[in-house]
């Protein structure tokens, strides 16, 4: 294995069999609470894929974005606004020490997680299709568990995040890989999609309409048939629950364009 600079104490703040936590002291008071929490979060996410366990995880914890960079850098070239990963193994993300909170702690080291699930089942990491993985993240981690548990402010978020008349919907070529900023439509002069919100809203839909998630992720043909209709096909669900009539915007197709 390559050696690298953790950029962090050398032994664990706290660890169980399931994870080992490297941070700074500023972190001590609200570890034990996130240690119980995401090792609960673990089985649940583990249980979504089908995997009996999984080896015990590094997280590193950064509080300062530099320092966090710093580390990332030995494994790829991380966009200046990065705040997590999942290299080498490890989950890695940053903090604000101003203001520690567990539950985004917990949240952002699950989203972290559901990617490195995802990536066991897929073929390649490199290769791997980004809306799925994307979607899922956002959907297993709940961080958006507030438009989960309330309609109306879902319908608000649907109606100015997704189908605002300033905003386009991507063809799914747009959001079939990572780019410089994947959650955006980038024609030089427009940013009007969030490809991140786009991915949540497409997982969201399947649930809505109970497809089996957990075995459509082994399943590549009919995920590829899928991609054919499912952002038209979502996009028209959604319009019809909350009775809109007016057809959003479109994207033109254009696979050669990179994001």
């Amino acid at each position: 294995m390559k050696s690298y600079n953790r950029y962090l104490p050398s032994s664990p703040i706290i660890e169980n069999d399931d994870f080992a936590i490297f941070a700074h002291e500023n972190l001590k008071p609200i570890v034990e609470e996130l240690l119980e929490k995401i090792t609960i979060e673990k089985q649940r996410i583990l249980q979504f894929f089908g995997f009996r366990d999984y080896n015990k995880i590094e997280i590193n914890l950064f509080d300062r974005q530099e320092e966090y960079l710093n580390y990332a850098r030995q494994f790829y070239d991380p966009p200046h606004y990065d705040k997590g990963n999942f290299a080498n193994g490890a989950i890695s993300h940053v903090y604000d020490p101003k203001n520690i909170e567990t539950d985004t702690l917990k949240v952002n080291l699950m989203h972290e997680f559901s990617h490195i699930c995802y990536s066991k089942i897929w073929r390649s990491l490199y290769d791997r299709i980004i809306w799925l993985d994307e979607g899922l993240a956002q959907n297993l981690s709940q961080e958006k568990h507030d438009l989960e548990e309330n309609r109306e402010l879902f319908k608000r978020w649907y109606n100015t995040r997704i189908v605002d008349e300033k905003r386009t919907i991507p063809d799914i070529t747009f959001l079939s890989r990572h780019g410089t900023k994947y959650g955006e439509f980038v024609d030089g002069e427009t940013h009007r999609y969030s490809g991140y919100e786009i991915s949540y809203l497409l997982i969201r839909y399947l649930r809505d309409i109970q497809t089996d998630i957990k075995n459509l992720l082994y399943d590549v043909a009919t995920i590829r048939e899928l991609e054919q209709h499912i952002i038209k096909d979502c996009i028209a669900y959604y319009n019809k629950v909350f009775d809109i009539e007016k057809s959003p915007q479109f994207a033109e197709v254009r696979p050669s364009k990179s994001i």
